[in-house]
C-alpha cells in the first residue's frame, strides 16, 4: 500500500513539472497545463489545473469562483464555467481525483498555440492570469504522425 501511495505522489508530482507555474499573490499556487501532453489535433484533452497554498496544500471548492477562456490559434474563444457540474463547457473539480484539481474537457481540431486566460476569484484573492507556455499550449497536426 505504501508503495502504491509513492507511486501516485510521483505521477501527480510528475504531471506538474510539464506544467506552468503561476503564483497568485502570497496565498496561492496554480499549476496550469493540458490532460494530455504533448497534444495532437483530434485527441481527448483538457485544462488541468492544480491549486494549491505555498506550502502544497490542496485548495478545494475554487470551481464556482473561476472561468477559463480558451483561445485558439485563429482567435476563437471558448469559455469554461465553474459551475461545479460537468459539461461541454464546464470547469470542475472531480470528486475521484486528489483534492485541488480542476479540469475543462476538449478536442482542438486546429494545430497551433492555444493560450488559456484564468479570471474570477480564489477565495477572496482575485485571479487574472495567463497561461500560454509555449511548450505545454501547441498542439501538433496530427497528420504529421508517422508510425513505423
Amino acid at each position: 500500500m505504501r508503495k502504491l501511495i509513492a507511486l501516485v505522489g510521483l505521477s501527480l508530482a510528475s504531471l506538474s513539472f510539464a506544467h506552468q507555474e503561476i503564483k497568485i499573490g502570497d496565498d496561492y499556487v496554480l499549476a496550469c497545463g493540458k490532460r494530455n501532453e504533448p497534444s495532437y489535433t483530434g485527441m481527448p484533452s483538457g485544462l488541468e489545473l492544480f491549486i494549491s497554498t505555498p506550502d502544497g496544500k490542496p485548495v478545494t471548492g475554487m470551481e464556482k469562483g473561476l472561468q477559463a477562456e480558451l483561445t485558439s490559434p485563429t482567435g476563437t474563444v471558448v469559455t469554461y464555467t465553474g459551475d461545479g457540474e460537468y459539461g461541454p463547457t464546464s470547469l470542475w473539480e472531480p470528486t475521484w481525483e486528489a483534492e485541488g484539481v480542476y479540469y475543462t474537457s476538449w478536442i482542438l481540431l486546429t494545430p497551433g498555440q492555444y493560450k488559456v486566460h484564468l479570471t474570477g476569484f480564489i477565495g477572496e484573492t482575485e485571479v487574472d492570469v495567463f497561461c500560454d507556455n509555449e511548450d505545454t499550449w501547441m498542439v501538433e497536426d496530427k497528420s504529421t504522425i508517422e508510425i513505423r
